[in-house]
C-alpha cells in the first residue's frame, strides 16, 4: 500500500514538473504580428500588420492586399482606404494611420507619375488632422520644417488638400529622364514631417514577380524622438497576398 502510494505522489510530482516546463515554453516570447481592421479594396481587402521581434520590438509594418484586390486592381477606377494602425504598437513608430490609395491612371504632375500605380501613405497625423487639411490652407501647407527634418536632396512639390505638402528626391530616376517604376517621397505640413510615401507602379511590381527592396534616405534630424523609423521599403509576395512594407527600424 506504502509502496502504491509513493508511486502515485512520485506520478504526481512528474506531471506537475511537466506540467510548469510546458507553461513556461509556452509563455517564452516570440514575434508575433498585430493586424489593423479589415477593409474593402477594390474587389478584395487591404489591412495594415506591424510584426514584432521577441522583444516587442518593430521588424516591419506595411498593407496587405489580398490576391483579389491586387489581381482585379486594374480594371477599377480610383480607390482609397484609410486604413487603422494597431493602437498598441502606434506609439513605438508615431504611425496614427496609412492612407492607401490605387491611381488607375496615376496623377500629376504629367507626364511623369500618369502611369498606374499605388500610394502609401504613412501619416503621423489622425485621419481627421489629414482631412481637415483644405486648399486654402496654404500658409500651414508652404510652412516647411527645418532642412536638417529632410534627406538634403528632397524639395517640396506643393500642397495636395487632404494630405499635405509632398516632397520628391531630386535624383530619382523618374525626374531624369527614366520611366516611373517606384519612388519614395515625404510629406509635410504645419512646420512637421507628417508623412512618408513610397509609390509603386503594378508594372513594376509584377515585373520583379512581387517582391523589392530599396533603401530610404535619412534625414539628420527626427521629427519625433525615442521611435523607430525606417530604412527599407518594398513589395513581397506572402502566399498570394502582396505587402506593402516599411522595415530595418532603428530608435532615433
Amino acid at each position: 500500500m506504502k509502496n502504491n502510494l509513493f508511486a502515485l505522489l512520485l506520478l504526481a510530482v512528474s506531471a506537475f514538473a511537466f506540467t510548469s516546463c510546458e507553461k513556461d515554453d509556452d509563455e517564452d516570447p516570440k514575434p508575433h504580428t498585430h493586424y489593423g481592421t479589415l477593409a474593402n479594396f477594390g474587389l478584395g481587402k487591404a489591412q495594415t500588420y506591424v510584426t514584432m521581434d521577441a522583444n516587442d520590438l518593430p521588424v516591419e509594418m506595411g498593407v496587405n492586399l489580398n490576391k483579389a484586390a491586387y489581381e482585379s486592381i486594374e480594371s477599377q477606377a480610383d480607390f482609397s482606404a484609410s486604413l487603422n494602425v494597431p493602437v498598441d504598437v502606434q506609439n513605438l513608430m508615431g504611425f496614427k494611420h496609412v492612407y492607401f490609395n490605387w491611381n488607375q491612371h496615376g496623377h500629376e504632375p504629367m507626364p511623369v507619375y500618369t502611369i498606374p500605380h499605388f500610394d502609401v501613405h504613412f501619416y503621423y497625423q489622425s485621419q481627421a488632422e489629414r482631412e481637415a487639411i483644405m486648399p486654402w490652407d496654404t500658409i500651414k501647407g508652404n510652412s516647411l520644417p527645418a532642412g536638417t527634418h529632410l534627406p538634403p536632396t528632397y524639395v517640396p512639390g506643393g500642397l495636395v488638400p487632404q494630405m499635405g505638402n509632398h516632397w520628391i528626391d531630386v535624383f530619382s530616376g523618374e525626374l531624369n529622364g527614366e520611366t516611373f517604376t517606384e519612388t519614395f517621397l515625404y510629406g509635410t505640413y504645419d512646420g512637421k514631417v507628417s508623412f512618408i510615401e513610397p509609390m509603386i507602379t503594378k508594372a513594376y511590381i509584377d515585373e520583379k514577380s512581387g517582391t523589392f527592396e530599396k533603401e530610404i534616405k535619412q534625414p539628420t534630424v527626427y521629427e519625433l524622438t525615442g521611435k523607430y523609423y525606417p530604412t527599407k521599403f518594398g513589395v513581397k509576395k506572402e502566399g498570394e497576398d502582396y505587402r506593402f512594407y516599411l522595415s530595418g527600424f532603428v530608435k532615433r
